[in-house]
């Protein structure tokens, strides 16, 4: 992506392009072999005009990883969230696992987990950027189910936090340890049915609780490569 020819900008969307372009530079060199004048030279000026924007490398880094959380969560919130609650969080918890399986949030989870130590920031930044207004976000929802009896009284941003750790499981794991190249839709399935039972199983009224407790979800066929 380049900036040279895109004319007269704004404000808002000269940054964004920065962003765009300093993302791709972060996940193919890393930060430590991230250049600024590299990027600098694709957005079409110099480093002074992006230290206008940016003033270190290592603030355009953290900028960087706000814009990748808030797209995801974007990405997340694309599922409507309806009045059948089984069928809401069947359809969150598939993008969520498609979403955290993905080559792309992979490599920019490793390179935010990397980072992290030396810049505690990175983290905050992401967090408050992506995780945290989600987690409010199915919160909200959660409680309006509790209210109507779907699923029982307790606190929602716990529920919230619960899904969210428990779709955050095996596959991932795998993915981002390199033992698996991609999961299959089946793998994707089996692993959003896990992820429910669970959920119903402590949140969910009487009779949804009893019927997850009931259910036993095989592991993923094929997940994991024979030795």
């Amino acid at each position: 992506m380049e900036l040279q020819e895109a004319g007269r900008l704004g404000p808002d969307e000269r940054r964004a392009g920065i962003l765009a372009i300093a993302r791709e530079e972060f996940l193919r060199e890393g930060y430590s072999g991230a250049s600024v004048s590299r990027i600098a030279a694709l957005v079409g000026g110099s480093k002074a005009t992006l230290y206008s924007y940016f003033p270190s490398k290592k603030a355009l880094f953290i900028a960087t990883a706000e814009a990748e959380a808030a797209r995801c969560l974007d990405q997340l919130f694309e599922v409507v969230l309806e009045h059948d609650v089984e069928a809401t969080l069947a359809k969150l918890g598939r993008r969520f696992q498609e979403m955290l399986v993905s080559d792309e949030n992979i490599a920019f989870n490793r390179l935010v987990v990397a980072e992290a130590a030396r810049f505690p920031e990175l983290g905050m930044a992401t967090y408050r950027a992506g995780v945290r207004p989600g987690l409010k976000r199915i919160a909200a929802y959660l409680e309006r189910a509790m209210k109507e009896g779907v699923l029982r009284e307790a606190d929602g941003m716990a529920a919230a936090e619960l899904l969210l750790d428990l779709g955050m499981g095996q596959l991932h794991k795998l993915k981002l340890w390199n033992v698996i190249p991609a999961p299959t839709e089946q793998a994707i399935e089996t692993a959003v049915e896990s992820m429910l039972n669970v959920f119903f199983a402590v949140y969910g009224n009487d009779a949804l609780a009893a019927r997850a407790r009931s259910i036993v979800v095989p592991a993923a066929e094929g997940a994991v490569p024979a030795a």
